[in-house]
């Protein structure tokens, strides 16, 4: 894995972070690796569904659905 500087590694654990929410049970059992490593596979799953939403717009939608459909009209 490349070396992130400390900005884009506090960016990427506020993700992580965003999703980590042990359950009752992983917490009376100090399961917290499994809780990050749960964690980290969702954040990672929502980002790449949100990667492929974007490319798969085109330029005909963009104008649609953002306020600057106005912009483009002909």
């Amino acid at each position: 894995m490349s070396k992130i500087d400390r900005y884009e590694l506090a960016n990427a654990c506020e993700k992580i972070d965003g999703y980590y929410n042990p359950s009752p049970s992983e917490s009376a059992l100090k399961k917290y690796e499994q809780t990050f490593d749960r964690a980290k596979a969702e954040c990672v799953m929502h980002l790449e569904k949100q990667l492929a939403d974007v490319k798969s717009i085109e330029f005909s939608n963009f104008g649609i659905a953002t306020k600057r459909s106005k912009l483009f009209a002909a």
